[in-house]
């Protein structure tokens, strides 16, 4: 097994949203953008691909440095999967195609995700009904639903519907004009999209993407796909930025605020700052 030199804290490995900030689908705060249409699914494979790519590596290369092996990996038996095994697993990763189909047809991304779900739900109870003996699939969809999170739904549908009320209220109007002026520069747009980053790291990249969506003045989809990227990866910096943080801090006892800090923020800002400037030179060369 492998562990970190800091494996009294934190024995399970790091997670991070870096390999998500290049797709609509996966990362939160991709998302947003992509329902808000603030860019299309092509502008933001293009365009935040390689930046994504480039913290992706440089994290993992830094952070790797930090692993050591001081114990054998246990040998499992190997599980052969058999013709229905690897059905559902085929359902399951088409299932995360289904957003991006149903944009096609002009209909919301969550009905390709809840219809994928039915599918696959159907499916193992039809196979549970035939080969009832199986226990590969004896795990009950209805008990993973009884099993959310339920209050860190209410945390983030909270900081939302906060957002919505400063919004209502005109707050965010007031803090694009002093922020960005009536009509921002592109430089100015690219220094506040790196400054959000930075600050979701503290405040949740959630909220400030919400946030954002009504500060930030621009039709530019790059420079979207530049905030897509900055508060993904941003929102890394710390453990409580980011919703995968947050879940995780959650579910693993040992992993503390301040072993995160000493062991992943560090990678985690210099691959922030070289994703930048891949996104950048790819910008001015476009």
């Amino acid at each position: 097994m492998l562990w970190l030199k800091a494996r009294d804290r934190w024995p399970y490995g790091l997670q991070f949203n870096f390999s998500g900030a290049f797709s609509p689908i996966g990362d939160v705060t991709a998302t947003m953008l992509w329902l808000a249409n603030k860019f299309t699914v092509q502008t933001v494979v293009t365009q935040a691909f390689l930046p994504s790519l480039t913290v992706f590596l440089v994290s993992t290369l830094l952070i790797g440095k930090s692993i050591t092996a001081d114990t054998k990996d246990k040998i499992e038996k190997a599980v052969n999967l058999g013709k229905t095994e690897w059905l559902i697993i085929s359902l399951c990763l088409l299932s995360f195609l289904l957003p991006l189909f149903m944009t096609v047809i002009h209909l919301p991304p969550y009905i390709g995700l809840l219809f994928g779900l039915g599918v696959i739900w159907l499916v193992v109870d039809l196979v549970k009904q035939r080969r009832p003996h199986n226990s590969r699939l004896s795990m009950s969809i209805e008990r993973f639903f009884q099993k959310t999170d339920i209050a860190s739904l209410y945390f983030f549908i909270g900081i939302l519907m906060a957002i919505a009320a400063l919004r209502h209220i005109g707050v965010l109007d007031e803090i694009s004009h002093k922020v960005f002026t009536q009509t921002p520069s592109e430089a100015r747009i690219i220094t506040g999209n790196i400054a959000i980053g930075g600050l979701s790291a503290i405040f949740d990249n959630i909220p400030l993407t919400a946030a954002a969506m009504d500060i930030v003045k621009t039709t530019d989809a790059s420079l979207w796909a530049l905030l897509a990227l900055t508060v993904g990866v941003g929102g890394s910096l710390l453990l409580i930025g980011s919703a995968p943080g947050i879940v995780a801090m959650a579910i693993i006892r040992d992993l503390s605020f301040t072993a995160y800090l000493r062991i992943a923020t560090i990678p985690a800002l210099v691959a922030y700052c070289l994703g930048i400037l891949v996104w950048f030179l790819q910008y001015n060369f476009r």
